[in-house]
């Protein structure tokens, strides 16, 4: 009998190598980054802003892919392909340039003042002795606090509001930021002249006598470049006056706090500057995103971009 032996095709197995990712940094923000509360979508100023100090750096974006890794979604993920990653050298730029938007955001704030007591008007020749006797140059450091919504309303909407039998007016609302010197100013305030001059800011301090708010003229310089071209552009202005309405004058051992103006962010009806909890919600995140757009210093307290950014870990 003759056997016959059936050969059976052997089967070949493959190991199908699948595209893994290397994760090689992470990015903490002051807030979140995601784009949906509970999603793990990217808010897209931050994937754009990112892509673009990529691309600075001579590097692909397509090549490293970010991910939202914890529940508050402040942390970001980067992560490389486990072959064809960046180069050495790719890395370190990156990381330096991430590096350096954290260093910056550390950097102080600093104006230089400088009293004009010879520019006062010569009728308030008592006042304008004792600011003679003053230094004139003054060197201060300050932070960036939080945004603050203002009305300008007076006498004449509440009576007319009274008129119509309700309390109820409306009003432009003003966005600011505000700001606290380190410390405090030996003066009671600062202010925007009434009239355009030559001068954009007034000092006020008690000269002549215990409670006289004398004026001076003073010329601000900001050490921040990106700081002094707003301010030279009148896109914000410095004043303490919205301080001033919850501190009067007379009760100030010091300047402590300022404003900076930022703009307009829409009407509001409200009962003697009093609004809902919403309507005022819904304003400060205007206000805040505003503020943001300017550009830095103010993009690395307020509003979402890569300015946000609190710490980078290469590994």
């Amino acid at each position: 009998m003759t056997t016959r032996i059936l050969a059976l095709p052997l089967l070949a197995t493959t190991l199908l190598l699948g595209g893994c990712d290397s994760d090689f940094a992470t990015l903490t923000f002051e807030r979140s980054v995601r784009k949906a509360p509970f999603g793990d979508e990217l808010l897209p100023v931050y994937r754009e802003q990112l892509e673009a100090l990529m691309q600075a750096q001579g590097i692909d974006p397509t090549r490293i892919t970010p991910r939202i890794k914890n529940s508050l979604g402040t942390e970001l993920v980067l992560s490389e392909p486990i072959f064809g990653g960046l180069e050495p050298a790719q890395k370190t730029a990156l990381q330096a340039a991430l590096m350096a938007i954290v260093d910056a955001r550390q950097a102080p704030l600093d104006m230089h003042l400088t009293l004009h007591p010879d520019d006062m008007p010569p009728s308030l020749p008592r006042a304008r002795e004792k600011a003679l006797e003053l230094p004139r140059e003054y060197d201060a450091h300050f932070t960036l606090d939080a945004v603050s919504l203002s009305v300008a309303f007076g006498m004449t909407d509440l009576v007319n509001a009274a008129l119509k039998g309700s309390l109820n007016m409306q009003s432009e609302v003003m966005c600011n930021v505000t700001a606290q010197f380190e410390p405090a100013l030996p003066f009671i305030g600062m202010k925007v002249p009434e009239e355009e001059g030559p001068y954009r800011t007034l000092m006020v301090k008690d000269l002549a006598s215990a409670y006289s708010y004398d004026e001076i003229p003073v010329e601000v310089r900001f050490a921040d470049p990106d700081l002094q071209a707003l301010v030279s552009q009148q896109k914000v202005q410095v004043t303490s006056a919205i301080t001033d309405r919850s501190t009067p004058f007379r009760n100030k051992r010091g300047l402590k706090q300022f404003e900076f103006i930022i703009g307009p962010v829409g009407t509001v009806n409200h009962e003697n500057a009093k609004v809902d909890f919403y309507s005022h919600t819904d304003l400060a995140v205007k206000c805040e995103h505003l503020a943001g757009a300017l550009g830095r210093p103010f993009s690395y307290k307020l509003g979402d971009s890569l300015d946000r950014l609190a710490s980078v870990v290469f590994y």
